[in-house]
């Protein structure tokens, strides 16, 4: 469709437009009208394709074995107008001729209990409920110089058709449907999108590998391959809570830290507060120039401590004596080793396990094993 209205002004005095006068000047109009139309319908094409938009978000639905009802929706399709023949412009009457809008926007409004009767409802054939373009007059007023009652202005609208003909380019589809006119009726929505055809997505885009090998930038995957994929990655990872059986070598790039409780089982991993106090003292210490007296970390009953100790006599030239003595409090069992004396039995809290002088400038070591009783 183009347009061939001359806007153009004569250049003279007056100056008129070239259009003035012309008998066919009100076509020249109408034409520029429907070119109106077709460059918004294209505009719309650019922008969504041919797809159906369905404004309410419902879809078409049988209300009786012979009726359906229609949600409101836009769509965009071909339109058959007739115009001026240009090419026989003078000629008296006027010859016309048709050309098509390329895309017009079909504005469909609901309609409750659509009667589609009149396709063929034998029970396979397939047919198509269809929304095409069409204008009705509009309102009527007295001719100027006349009685007679005008019709004048053409109003939008659209009709629907129910039938087995397939839809053409001048169609918009709104869904196809087989019936058989007295039990059943089954209704196959149109894709409604507002998206254009190339770009929805169908099966042939979805991907149902649940390894997602193809590592597609345009595959989609579906629903069960996501799952899948993601239940798989779940199996081989290490969650956040839950028991698993962790295989294989695991490095950590820093020290993991445990909970407070103390291991229960021969299996269980120890935290370095707990081997601590097992293997070094953490008690307190009080020293002069000739003794050093240390008293071991408070216990609770039934506890049992297994400590390593050393100590060192920094002293140049003054022998030290190195006391060990039980936690404050309560009755313990203990074994103890010094490097010598050793002593074994049991002691009352506060008394001295063992005793050692050391020479200056020497160690001693201490192996103490030792259990609450109360």
């Amino acid at each position: 469709m183009q347009y061939y209205h001359n806007r153009k002004y004569n250049g003279l005095s007056p100056n008129v437009p070239y259009a003035s006068g012309d008998r066919y000047w009100g076509q020249d109009w109408q034409r520029d009208f429907y070119l109106l139309l077709e460059k918004s319908g294209l505009i719309m094409n650019d922008l969504i394709g041919n797809a159906l938009i369905v404004k309410s978000g419902d879809v078409v639905q049988g209300s009786s074995v012979t009726q359906v009802n229609i949600p409101n929706a836009i769509g965009y399709a071909k339109y058959q107008i007739t115009v001026q023949d240009e090419g026989q412009a003078w000629q008296v009457p006027a010859k016309t001729k048709s050309e098509d809008l390329e895309s017009i926007r079909i504005v469909i409004t609901a309609r409750t209990d659509f009667d589609i009767s009149g396709a063929t409802l034998d029970g396979v054939t397939t047919n198509y409920l269809k929304a095409r373009y069409k204008e009705t007059d509009g309102r009527t007023r007295n001719k100027a110089f006349g009685v007679e009652n005008w019709a004048f202005e053409k109003k939008q609208d659209c009709e629907i058709i129910a039938d087995s003909s397939a839809p053409t380019a001048y169609d918009v589809l709104l869904a196809t449907f087989v019936g058989d006119g007295s039990s059943s009726l089954i209704i196959t929505q149109n894709d409604i999108s507002i998206m254009p055809d190339s770009d929805k997505v169908d099966g042939a885009d979805l991907d149902t590998d649940d390894t997602l090998s193809a590592d597609s930038d345009t595959r989609v995957p579906s629903q069960q391959a996501a799952k899948g994929y993601i239940d798989t990655l779940v199996a081989q990872n290490v969650k956040l809570t839950g028991a698993q059986s962790i295989d294989g070598v695991k490095t950590f790039s820093s020290i993991p830290v445990l909970p407070g409780s103390n291991p229960t089982s021969s299996n269980q991993a120890a935290r370095k507060g707990y081997v601590d106090i097992r293997t070094y003292i953490s008690g307190s210490v009080t020293s002069d120039d000739y003794y050093l007296h240390e008293y071991l970390p408070a216990m609770t009953v039934g506890q049992v401590n297994y400590l390593i100790m050393s100590h060192t006599n920094t002293s140049s030239s003054t022998a030290r004596f190195w006391y060990i003595h039980a936690p404050s409090g309560g009755t313990y069992y203990v074994s103890a080793v010094i490097t010598p004396p050793s002593v074994v039995g049991n002691i009352s809290g506060g008394d001295r396990i063992t005793s050692r002088s050391i020479t200056a400038g020497y160690s001693a070591m201490a192996i103490v094993f030792i259990r609450r009783l109360s």
